[in-house]
């Protein structure tokens, strides 16, 4: 019985690394799909600074050439709660309202002639309630999970960024192969937007100082997704495919 071996490409890898295996019990027909992901800062150094950047998203995508992801196998895509239980308070204010009149004459259109007709009204002072709603809701962030189009994202909570391992306990899915498998590819992206700086120093002679004006990170953020949205918004940075010469 053959088993895969794969190659993986990290470009960065002090930032993601990507590591894929091919899990015990496959067939010929089938193969258990491991992927293992690793997260962690890494540096941007310029002439002047040196950047701390890291992730709070990254996506993983699945293309295979003579297979199919057999859904049911598929890691994180268990079906949201139907119901969701959802605390609300409703409060109440009370406003003073103001004298209000309407006076007027209003003509009414009739086949024969128009019949005028008179309306008044006066309103005078009164308590007007006005009821606001809070909703208070626990709110269930899923590290990772699946998504349309063969892919899972990987994200943090509370805003958090990507640091340490996530997925390779779980196999991510099973690829039924419908002929001879001629390619499978594992690739690890992230959008432009989803890079943060978490560290900032400035380089002055051999002691570096920190930055912590949060409008220069910010520009220094802008200009570093600025650059790299050049070759687009989405950026591959790991990919592992089928190791043909195995």
């Amino acid at each position: 019985m053959r088993q895969l071996n794969f190659l993986s490409e990290n470009a960065v890898p002090e930032l993601a690394e990507l590591s894929a295996t091919e899990s015990q019990g496959g067939q010929d027909d089938l193969i258990p799909l491991n992927v293992e992901l690793l997260f962690g800062p890494a540096q941007i150094i310029t002439e002047r600074s040196v950047f701390r950047i890291a992730l709070k998203k990254a996506y993983i995508r699945i293309i295979s050439a003579g297979g199919t992801i057999v859904s049911s196998s598929r890691y994180a895509n268990d079906q949201k709660q139907q119901v969701v239980e959802v605390e609300t308070t409703d409060t109440a204010a009370l406003q003073k309202g103001s004298d209000f009149s309407v006076q007027g004459t209003l003509a009414l259109p009739a086949p024969a002639q128009p019949l005028p007709a008179s309306i008044s009204s006066n309103f005078g002072s009164k308590r007007i309630a006005r009821r606001q709603t809070e909703e208070n809701y626990r709110k269930i962030i899923e590290r990772v999970r699946a998504l349309p189009g063969s892919r899972w994202i990987i994200q943090e909570t509370r805003g958090g960024f990507l640091e340490g391992r996530y997925l390779g306990v779980d196999n991510i899915c099973d690829i039924k192969c419908d002929r001879d498998l001629v390619d499978l590819e594992i690739t690890l992206f992230f959008d432009v937007k989803d890079i943060t700086i978490i560290g900032c120093h400035k380089v002055t002679g051999s002691t570096p100082k920190p930055i912590n004006d949060k409008s220069i990170i910010a520009v220094s953020e802008a200009l570093i997704k600025q650059a790299l949205a050049r070759n687009g918004a989405e950026i591959t940075i790991s990919e592992a495919r089928i190791d043909k010469g195995a």
